[in-house]
């Protein structure tokens, strides 16, 4: 995704794409693909929670970071809150959050939403979104 290419995902459907398409991805997500060398310009949005269960990450401090080598580092969160649109404002520390602002999505306009799931079935989460994702014509 870096680049233009082709990916085949896990259930063998192949995606062609031509330059550095812009992607929405959970935040997690976002942060390991940034590392690959996509930035900002490709990661229009994340949604989801940014950190895992039972952090002890003060949102209202994010400079101090977690204690959790789990968590997003304090450079990371500055990226996070900083540098694309959060998609899920109130779920940053809910693991279970089953939100995702549609409207917002609209206004990043990405070429493709990447969803997570298990047992090549999106998340409980994912599933809910899966059909109002599509219908306004994005790619998942």
């Amino acid at each position: 995704f870096t680049s233009a290419g082709t990916f085949k995902d896990d259930l063998g459907t192949e995606f062609t794409f031509t330059g550095k398409p812009k992607i929405v991805a959970p935040a997690g997500i976002a942060l390991t693909l940034r590392d690959f060398g996509m930035d900002e310009n490709q990661i229009v949005a994340t949604y989801g929670s940014w950190v895992v269960q039972g952090s002890d990450l003060d949102f209202d401090r994010l400079s101090e970071g977690s204690t959790l080598p789990a968590d997003p580092s304090p450079e990371e969160l500055a990226w996070l809150s900083t540098k694309v649109t959060n998609l899920s404002p109130t779920c940053l520390n809910n693991k279970r959050c089953k939100k995702m602002d549609l409207d917002l999505l609209q206004q990043a306009d990405p070429g493709y939403v990447i969803l997570s799931g298990y047992k090549q079935s999106p998340s409980e989460l994912r599933l809910k979104l899966v059909d109002s994702i599509s219908e306004l014509g994005y790619k998942t």
